[in-house]
Formats: structure tokens, sequence, C-alpha cells
């Protein structure tokens, strides 16, 4: 089954059914949907897929859907499971008859599961259940996931048999290192056991106590490697909650250095079951090569950082890494993005607002194209200016609306998580002017010409070019640098020298007249006179055209043997 919402042909899923079945179902990606598929510890491996019947024909069910999916992250303790939430909004999980196979004609991780209804369909990584039988005779059990992990029913725990789960949740040694910086009342907590989650149901009640052990790393240079704690709910590092209502059990071993007080103990198995589910992440924002207004935001987990990078600079996004500090982030938690200043991004902010959904397992990528808001503003910038703001939005505040998880209207948005630094390049815009409007322009119509002037030093002495120094009142260095730049040939400085004055002079400065008034000046009026009327033959062969262009007969140094000197 293809995507039916977009011309793209992306496979979703294979479905395996009577021909007439498959005629009627209809296949669309729902990612927006993503962060209301996970809860608690689950991850988020695969596409979100809606499958919907497009007619009235009653469907025969089972049928077999084949999801593809990529778990990053393989261990033990989880496992593969496609969750289902029907028309009706019911939750089911199914495990996967299988997790690899061929469809297409390629052979890959896909889980394969029989289904009796339609819906939205996504693959999850989760803690993997043991679900095993109590009898009344009891049970000693080690279980598959940690075989350290023991559980013990004396005979005559339970009436009637019982059936019950269980899961466990790794404990990494940094988190417990972050845990004890953070919170000083923690200090004496050494190591601790893999979180434990029994099931029980709740009409039944253990007529015994349970016996469990749980392996707990040893106290450095004291314990011997793989020595383990066994404990029973009198011990009083088995941190259970109070009422015994609760469907599941918190269960963990925690090996102290001295006494702590049991309220500081049970404040700190909350708070690392909440970091069990929190992970550390930075956001970047990098920039197309061939293309500087489109840009990718990425959220990347702080242990894939360099990893992340890589990919992004393969995907042809490069430039400063624009980085934001640490954050902490959950599964299935939205990052709200909003501009300010002189850039935004194109669509409508109002009614399609930017959002991205992190999840551990996946590509956290937006694509955005940005645009200028002034096309005059930042101008004495040679970029456009502006920020990213980002706001973390708690899965709690989202709703289901359609087929997206949408903010809830009664949310108020706090400080932003992070601020990013944007910039455009300004691009150089060309104005179209008529061709006459160049012969209405002071500067072009007065212009002096190198021509004009190579012929003008010909015809000065010395003695005249001193005095026309003078009477332009220029610098004594400029004089001194044409000398050094020209020492043997008098008409190359007086070329310099007059070149300098045209330049230093403001471009609407009428610089003909200016410049026969100091001719005459100096007492050398017939070069005045000459000079006007060679610039006048000039204008008139320019505006006449290639055709009737005529050339200006000068005197002097060729001039290409000047612009080479020069």
């Amino acid at each position: 089954m293809t995507d039916s919402a977009r011309s793209s042909s992306k496979i979703l899923c294979y479905i395996t059914a009577p021909l007439e079945v498959t005629k009627v179902i209809t296949c669309k990606a729902v990612n927006s949907l993503s962060s209301l598929m996970v809860s608690g510890s689950e991850e988020l491996v695969s596409s979100v897929l809606r499958l919907e019947n497009i007619s009235n024909m009653k469907c025969i069910f089972p049928i077999t859907v084949a999801v593809p999916f990529r778990a990053w992250y393989r261990l033990n303790y989880h496992e593969a499971v496609v969750k289902v939430v029907d028309q009706q909004q019911r939750i089911s999980y199914v495990t996967p008859a299988a997790t690899e196979g061929t469809y297409g004609g390629h052979r890959g991780t896909f889980a394969v599961v029989r289904v009796y209804t339609l819906g939205v369909f996504a693959v999850l990584s989760c803690l993997q259940r043991e679900t095993f039988t109590i009898p009344k005779r009891g049970l000693c059990l080690k279980l598959s996931v940690d075989s350290r992990i023991c559980l013990h029913y004396p005979a005559g725990s339970f009436s009637t048999p019982v059936v019950a789960q269980a899961m466990v949740q790794p404990v990494d040694a940094m988190l417990l290192s972050s845990l004890k910086y953070r919170n000083d009342s923690c200090h004496s907590i050494l190591t601790t056991s893999p979180l434990l989650y029994l099931n029980h149901p709740l009409t039944v009640s253990p007529l015994r106590p349970l016996t469990l052990t749980l392996p707990c790393p040893p106290k450095p240079k004291t314990m011997k490697t793989g020595e383990e704690k066994t404990c029973t709910y009198s011990d009083s590092t088995a941190l259970i909650p109070d009422t015994t209502s609760s469907r599941q059990v918190r269960l963990i071993v925690l090996r102290l250095l001295s006494s702590v007080r049991p309220s500081c103990l049970v404040f700190f198995a909350e708070e690392l079951q909440e970091s069990v589910r929190t992970y550390r992440v930075s956001i970047v924002i990098h920039k197309r090569q061939k293309d500087p207004s489109s840009v990718v935001l990425a959220v990347l987990p702080s242990r894939d950082l360099s990893w992340g990078l890589t990919e992004l600079h393969a995907q042809a996004y490069c430039g400063s890494p624009e980085q934001s500090s640490e954050i902490l982030m959950r599964e299935g938690e939205q990052l709200l993005v909003k501009f300010s200043s002189n850039i935004t991004s194109t669509g409508d902010q109002c009614t399609e607002p930017h959002t991205l959904t992190f999840h551990n397992q996946r590509r956290n990528w937006l694509c955005l194209q940005l645009k200028e808001l002034d096309p005059f503003g930042n101008y004495s910038s040679p970029y456009y200016k502006g920020t990213a703001l980002l706001f973390q939005i708690p899965k709690d505040q989202l709703v289901w609306k359609e087929d997206k998880a949408v903010i809830s209207e009664d949310y108020c948005l706090g400080q932003p998580v992070c601020k990013l630094t944007l910039t455009l390049p300004k691009n150089v815009k060309t104005l179209s002017r008529p061709i006459s409007a160049k012969f209405l322009r002071q500067d072009q119509a007065e212009s002096l010409c190198d021509e004009l002037l190579a012929w003008l030093c010909s015809e000065l002495s010395e003695e005249d070019a001193s005095m026309l120094v003078m009477c332009l009142r220029l610098r004594r260095s400029s004089v001194q640098l044409a000398r050094l730049r020209a020492p043997n040939s008098l008409e190359l400085q007086i070329f310099h020298i007059l070149t300098t004055w045209r330049q230093a002079l403001p471009s609407l400065t009428p610089k003909r007249p200016l410049l026969a008034h100091c001719l005459t000046r100096i007492g050398r009026p017939e070069l005045a006179a000459e000079l006007l009327k060679k610039a006048l033959a000039v204008d008139t062969g320019e505006r006449s055209g290639a055709e009737t262009q005529r050339p200006v007969t000068v005197h002097g140094p060729p001039l290409h043997v000047i612009k080479g000197e020069t």
C-alpha cells in the first residue's frame, strides 16, 4: 500500500487479504499523530499510517499487515509491537508474528501482524513484557530478559491461578551520576538495580510475601563482581507504593553508603523513573549549500550529535552549526517554531504553525523555506537577520483532531527553550532604466574620459603642470605619489595627478568646466576651449551610436601604455 494522500509512490505497508478487500482499503501516512501514539517508555520506530475502508463493503477479517520499521537500538530488554487505534480510539497492542521478511523483492525488518480492525497503526519499541501464570502450588521463575532476576512465589501465594506480567528497565550508570549531581540528598546512593515492573490482577491480593532477587552492582573495591542483593517487600531498600490498589508495582534495589531518609528514597525513585524516559538533545539549523533560503531544523540526541551533523552534511546541508545548549525532551514531545525580527518562513503560520515532534529512534528534521519580511531592512548589513524561537509543548497539552495532534486551546506558551539566529544573504537587484536616461546623468554627460586627459597631458609644460597642481589644490602626498609611479615621464606624472583629482571629486560635480576654469587661470585659455570642444565631440559620438561614432584624435603617449604603467 502506497501513500494515497500524496502523488509519490512511497510504500507504507504490505497487506495480504482477499482481492475484493484490498480494492476497497486505502492507506495514508498520518505522522502528525505520532505524539499521541507513544506513552510511557514506548518509542516510535516506524511511520504512522491509517487504513480505511472507502466503501460500504464489509471487510473479511483477519487481514495480514506488514509494516516496515527501523530500530536503531536493539537491546534484550526491548521488543517491537504494533499499536492499533481503531475508529472508536480504542487501543490494542499486537505482538508481531515475525519481524523480518521479504516484501517487494527486498528483505528487511517488517512487523507482521494479523488484525481484526482498521484504524491507525504504528510500530513501537517497548519494554519486553514477560507473561506468566502463577499456579496455587507457587512458582520460581527466572526472567528471560535478564536471568539474574528471579521471582519466587511460595505455595499458597494465590488461592486461584493468576496471570501476571513483568518488565525490566535498565538504569544507565551515567544517568545515576547526573541525578546524584543534581540532588545533594542522593549522594549516599552508590548503585542501583534495574527497575522491575510487576503487574498483578486488581481483584486478587497475594496471601504470602513474594521473594525476589535483583542484581545490584557491587560497592567499589569492597564487593566481588556479580554479587547480588536479595530482598523482600519488607526490605527497606525495596521501594513500593503506599497503596495496593495500583495494578503495577514499582520495585528497585539501592545500595547505600549511609542511611537515607525514606522520603528521599521515594523522591529519588520517582525522579529516576522519569529520567530513564528523558533524553538530552541539541537543536541545530543548517542551510542548503546552493539555496541559503532552504534550511533544516534538526533535533539531535546529544549522544549522537557528531553522527547527526555528518548526516546533515551528507544531505548537502552545511554552514556554521548554529546549535542550542542541551535541553531535556521526552518521546513524543513537540517543539513549536516561531520567527521574530526580519526573517520568517513561507506559508501562513497563523493557521498552520510549524511543529517538530521528537522521537528518539526517528529522524527529527523540519525543512523550512525562509524569506525576509522587509526587503529594505537591515540596510547596514549584507544579510537579513532574524531569530527562530522554539517552545516546548508537553504531551498532556496535545489533543487528537482529525489526523493531527494539535495544541490545546487552553495552553499558554511559556518562555522559549532556545533561540537560534538566522541570516539570509541579500540579492543584488538590477534596476532597469531607459537607454536615453544615461545621457541625462550629469556625471556621465560631463565625465572626463582617459583619452581627454591623455591629450591634455601632452599639451602641458612642466611650468603649466606646477601651476595647475596649485590651482587644483591637490595634496602634496598625491603629487609625490605620482612622481614615484612615473619618475621618468612628465606626461605620466600629470596623468596620474589628473586621474587622482578626478576620482576625489563627487560624482555629480561638473568636472569639465572646473578643469577648463583652472586652465584659464594658469594662462592657457586656448587649451580650455579645445578641451570643451573635444569633450563635446565625444558626447556627440556616444549619442550617435557605434555606426556613426567618430574617434577623437589625441596627441601624446598611447593610452594603453599609460594604463599599463598605471
